[in-house]
């Protein structure tokens, strides 16, 4: 007899759901592997309890000014700008977004993606629409969303056209990571760093939608975190599938590691990755990667490789003055 451990997300997750539903797509020539399915009918099961609407953050004057684990190193800002909302806990370490306000609405969007490798180059172009559903932008004014975050930008299609290297290599060094997109998602959208231009944490001070994303001044829509319901991280029988590529080439896995456990900042460096053999380009490699979870930064703490400047994907503020 086996255990097998499940981890239930808790019911903040159901909160976010109606706005999380799946929008129209094209089809890509690269796609998220399904997680098998497991027969656990003659098997213990220990059901954990997991509320992935627990963020874990860092107070302000956190330094950004060097790569480190649970920080970023920033091409902008030298610190982290202090968080001050009424769902951050008092030490300023931890965000609850079941107490967050969201964007309403069920907004669907004609998503285009297409990934091909064509020698050593990976090829991706498509609008930077998402295939998730998203809320409704500008954010509504007498909403108590607009009350904290009077983002007065709509989302709109881009020109997304990046030539990322399809055998990425480790640097010498790590690079900053600067404001606007530095990676794109499977689902279309982009990912910024966790921060806005001014070093507040995104994903704990600015009001999102369900998927815990919005659009910046070009109307891009993109995320400064993980979306554990909009993006696929597979469930805990093993590794997360790819949920996207950094700028450095290098790919995004979700918060599950080989063993199915979720993954922590402990585990992993100042990039926020580790090397081992995952799923990449249809085969079973060793390489370098990076992992989501609801730890600061969330995605990327710096790119372990050589970044590629790209152009298309947006980059000015996301938010509105304070209400």
């Amino acid at each position: 007899m086996t255990m097998t451990k499940v981890f239930a997300g808790a019911a903040g997750l159901v909160l976010f759901a109606a706005a999380c539903s799946s929008g129209t797509s094209t089809s890509s020539s690269t796609s998220t592997s399904e997680a098998a399915a497991t027969d656990t009918s003659e098997d213990d099961v220990e059901v954990v309890d997991v509320d992935f609407n627990l963020l874990m953050i860092v107070p302000g004057g956190t330094d950004t000014s060097a790569a480190a684990v649970n920080t970023f190193f920033s091409c902008q800002n030298t610190e982290v700008t202090e968080n001050a909302e009424p769902w951050i806990s008092d030490d300023a370490t931890q965000v609850d977004l079941n107490e967050k306000p969201v964007v309403a609405g069920e907004v669907s969007w004609d998503s285009e993606l297409t990934i091909s490798v064509e020698g050593d180059v990976r090829q991706i172009t498509g609008n930077g629409l998402p295939t998730n559903d998203t809320g409704v932008y500008p954010i509504a004014s007498g909403t108590e969303a607009y009350e904290y975050d009077r983002n007065p930008n709509s989302i709109s299609a881009q020109d997304i056209d990046w030539q990322l290297p399809a055998n990425p290599t480790v640097a010498d060094e790590p690079s900053c990571l600067a404001v606007g997109a530095t990676a794109i998602t499977v689902n279309g959208a982009v990912f910024f760093n966790p921060v806005d231009a001014e070093g507040i944490i995104a994903a704990a001070n600015e009001i999102l939608d369900g998927c815990r994303g919005h659009p910046e001044q070009q109307g891009q829509y993109h995320f400064h975190s993980d979306s554990p319901v909009c993006l696929d991280h597979g469930d805990a029988t093993g590794h997360s599938p790819l949920v996207g590529y950094a700028l450095d080439g290098f790919g995004i896995y979700g918060h599950y590691t080989t063993d199915g456990e979720l993954v922590t900042n402990e585990e992993l460096d100042e990039c926020h990755g580790h090397t081992h053999e995952v799923a990449w380009d249809g085969d079973q490699v060793e390489i370098y990667h990076y992992h989501t979870n609801s730890e600061f930064p969330f995605v990327l703490g710096c790119y372990k490789g050589t970044p590629t400047t790209v152009t298309g994907a947006g980059g000015g503020p996301g938010g509105g003055p304070p209400g």
